[in-house]
Parts: structure tokens; C-alpha cells; sequence
């Protein structure tokens, strides 16, 4: 709902507004202040709940600008991160390496497919375990290809700044890849 508001290029909390303005007009105007009073009431309800619905999103949802059926991933950066921070603020990246077995780069991106995520503006600027760049090629308006990165910062409790709503295994192959002793990590020592 956030994305239709957004774009027609109005804040979700203007409607809000705007909701509350014109039901106090209508308080003040009518003689039969009970019933638009009630009125008002399950409007407000209804509003409250739109707009804390309108924070959820599924994974596909929130990528599928950049991401999407006639998408190519042509490798995935997988960055482990320590939140320790360093001297500048941000976290000390231990280790990285780049993915670009289809198959694997497959299994990462189902893991993510059915997850339902709530915006939580509490959650920017915190720092995740992992980030992923995800190298993708799509086709362009003009018969060509354009090649695009994504970046994803996650954890066990968020995608970016979305919180993971329900029990979830999105990390299960990344840990697989951590804990192999088939995959070379490039330690970064920072």
C-alpha cells in the first residue's frame, strides 16, 4: 500500500491526515454527532490498519525493480561482517567470497523467496552479519542488457531495514557456504 501511495507521489501519513481533517469537518457540520462520531471511530480503526498493513512486503516485492523473471544473476559477493565496529563507524568486514554457480546462487535466492518482512524504521543504519551484492543483467527498453548490482544487508531477524515476520531458515545455504571447507574464503583482516 506504501508503494501505491508512493506512487501516485503522497505520504502514506498525508492520507492519514487527511482522513482526520475531513472527519472533523463532518464532526462539526452534522447534527447527528453519535452517528458520524462512529462513523469517524471505524474510519480511524480502518485507516490504523491499512497503514500497518501497508508495512509488510514479501521478499519478491521488495526486489522486483531490480530483480524479477527476466532477471540473470550472474554472481552473488557474499561479505561476512563483524559488528565491531571500526575506528569510522562502520562494521569490520572479516571475510568475503564471490558465488557464481548457478545452482548455489538458485538455493540462496529460494531461501529468500517466501519471506514476509515488515518495515522497521528502527532498524536503519544497524549493521547485519552478512551483505550480499547480487551481480544482475536485464533486459533493457533498447534490445540490450543492463547490468545492475543489488545489495542486501541481512541477518537472522532482517532484510535491510525490514524485520523477518515468522520463523524462516533464509540463511541456511549462506551458513552451508560458511562452514564448507569447498568454498575459499578471501580473508579480509580488517
Amino acid at each position: 500500500m506504501d508503494v501505491f501511495w508512493s506512487a501516485l507521489g503522497i505520504s502514506v501519513d498525508i492520507v492519514i491526515l487527511g482522513i482526520a481533517v475531513v472527519s472533523l469537518i463532518l464532526l462539526l457540520s452534522f447534527k447527528k454527532r453519535i452517528l458520524v462520531s462512529i462513523v469517524i471511530i471505524v474510519v480511524a480503526i480502518g485507516a490504523v490498519y491499512v497503514y500497518d498493513r501497508a508495512k509488510y512486503i514479501t521478499f519478491p516485492e521488495l526486489v522486483e525493480t531490480q530483480l524479477n523473471s527476466e532477471s540473470t544473476v550472474r554472481d552473488i559477493t557474499i561479505t561476512i561482517n563483524d559488528n565491531d565496529l571500526s575506528g569510522d563507524g562502520l562494521p569490520v568486514r572479516k571475510a568475503h567470497v564471490t558465488i557464481e554457480d548457478e545452482e548455489i546462487i538458485k538455493r540462496i535466492l529460494d531461501d529468500f523467496s517466501d519471506l514476509e518482512l515488515k518495515k522497521n524504521v528502527n532498524a536503519q543504519g544497524t549493521f547485519k552479519e552478512y551483505q550480499l551484492r547480487l551481480l544482475i543483467i536485464n533486459p533493457s527498453k533498447e534490445n540490450g542488457l543492463v547490468t545492475d548490482s543489488l545489495y542486501l544487508y541481512v541477518d537472522e531477524h532482517y532484510v535491510n531495514d525490514f524485520a523477518i515476520v515468522g520463523e524462516t531458515d533464509h540463511l541456511k545455504t549462506i551458513k552451508y557456504l560458511v562452514e564448507s571447507d569447498e568454498v575459499e574464503w578471501e580473508d579480509l583482516g580488517e
